[in-house]
């Protein structure tokens, strides 16, 4: 018959070890538009230089992480870049979804034209630095996208042909004490001349 601190021992042994099994860096990471519900491998984007340069949106257009977001040609598109040097910016909102993670940050890939029939962007670029908040539905991601349209002689050249825009990639990096993973699918923003 076992000595009864023997059985302590190994009953502690056990609670200690209990929980086997788990572990392992955050899964099912994604961005989506909420923590729940709505819109899952999307994001919502806004133009902070000017009202009406982009049609509302709400993450609904995208598919297996690409969404296009109408690019609206008019005198708000003009008035904004007009009163903005040729620069129009704008910036990603969403929310990391994942399972297990305690540390989270976001960040901002290549970012190109899709097509410029008439030369009128002479750049897409990005500055700023990810936040690391899981939840970027009221305060962006960190990273604005800035578009330079070339001077037209009079005023700036704009983008006014049909499938005319630029891109961007977004993603949401999920940490715990195991590792981190990287959310899946990219996310693609794309805003065009419709």
């Amino acid at each position: 018959m076992p000595m009864p601190a023997v059985l302590g021992t190994i009953a502690q042994q056990g609670q200690a070890g209990g929980g086997g099994g788990g572990g392992g860096a955050p899964s099912d990471v994604s961005v989506a538009t909420s923590s729940t519900g709505n819109y899952d491998d999307a994001v919502i984007v806004s133009c902070i230089s000017g009202a009406n340069v982009i049609a509302s949106n709400n993450g609904s257009t995208f598919s297996s992480g690409t969404g296009d977001i109408e690019l609206v040609y008019g005198i708000d598109y003009n008035n904004a870049v007009t009163l903005n040097s040729g620069v129009l910016q704008f910036t990603t909102f969403g929310y990391c979804r994942e399972n297990d993670a305690t540390s989270f940050s976001w960040g901002l890939g290549s970012t190109q034209e899709v097509q410029d029939t008439n030369s009128a962007v002479s750049s897409v670029a990005k500055s700023g630095s990810g936040s690391t908040n899981q939840d970027c539905t009221s305060s962006h991601m960190g990273v604005t996208v800035s578009v330079t349209h070339n001077s037209g002689g009079r005023g700036y050249l704009l983008l006014d042909t049909s499938g005319d825009g630029f891109s961007w990639q977004v993603s949401c990096t999920a940490t715990n004490s195991s590792g981190n993973t990287e959310s899946t699918p990219a996310i693609i923003p794309r805003i065009l001349i419709p």
